[in-house]
């Protein structure tokens, strides 16, 4: 079984739920389901920071997590 990991936010504990990859030469954010394997390219998230992150201005949010994803 893997390790959990945990949310990427500063002084954030809660259990990781979302990977989120940016793409900066599209200037958007996805959102996808935890990624199996820990990736120094990716930010995984809490469900409550991923379910409130706000992208940078000009930027756009495409969610492509199963409806599985919890929204704890």
């Amino acid at each position: 079984m893997p390790a959990m990991r945990d949310c990427a936010k500063t002084h954030c504990t809660g259990p990781a739920s979302t990977t989120m990859i940016l793409r900066y030469e599209e200037r958007e954010v996805v959102l996808v389901d935890l990624t199996p394997d820990d990736d120094r390219n990716l930010v995984d998230l809490c469900a409550s920071h991923a379910r409130g992150l706000k992208p940078p201005l000009g930027w756009d949010i495409t969610d492509r997590r199963s409806a599985m994803t919890p929204s704890h």
